[in-house]
């Protein structure tokens, strides 16, 4: 409705209100929560919506962790609020000389795996470039560059954003982007 009845900079005026709005009350009712249960821990994996200001009130009622499994440095918020976690945890190592820099204590801990579920398999295939994580535009230029310009080149994708369930993916990997489309195993 509000896209329909209003202009379009007062729509996007309207769209950044309301995401303002749910991000402090978000921050809000957990600041609350973790104020009223005292956890041992509060962790938070990427916390791209925390404020640095609730992390630093949360000080007072337990121990926080931040474990940025994506670029930290691309999100001013986890930037902002880096210096007030107890423990802050980067996946990215480019990160740890980045926020070095800035001063933020932070520590490099890489994915791993549980060796018990994860396991060889008598599968003999090999795999010359596997690709694991979201869509983006980056991302779909780079894999579509291997999958068109190296043709021996065996890639298999696997992630979210891969969706066969929507008909412009459909279109866009069976016809457009046919050699990609080839290279995806699963889409969720």
């Amino acid at each position: 409705v509000a896209k329909r009845y209003l202009p379009e900079y007062r729509f996007q005026e309207y769209v950044l209100e309301v995401i303002n709005d749910v991000i402090q009350r978000y921050n809000s009712e957990l600041l609350e929560r973790i104020r009223t249960d005292s956890p041992d821990i509060f962790m938070t994996l990427n916390g791209k919506i925390l404020l640095p200001e609730t992390i630093k009130k949360a000080n007072k009622y337990t121990t926080t962790v931040m474990w940025c499994y994506d670029k930290a440095t691309a999100f001013p918020a986890v930037v902002e609020g880096a210096d007030h976690y107890d423990q802050f945890y980067v996946f990215e190592s480019s990160d740890v000389s980045e926020l070095g820099e800035r001063g933020v204590d932070r520590t490099f801990l890489p994915m791993g795996y549980d060796p018990t579920y994860y396991h060889e398999t008598d599968e003999n295939e090999t795999i010359d470039v596997s690709f694991v994580g979201s869509l983006n535009d980056r991302r779909k230029r780079l894999l579509e560059r291997v999958a068109t310009e190296l043709p021996e080149c065996n890639l298999h994708i696997w992630g979210n954003n891969w969706s066969w369930y929507d008909l412009f993916a459909q279109f866009e990997y069976r016809v457009r982007r046919r050699k990609l489309g080839n290279c995806i195993h699963n889409y969720n």
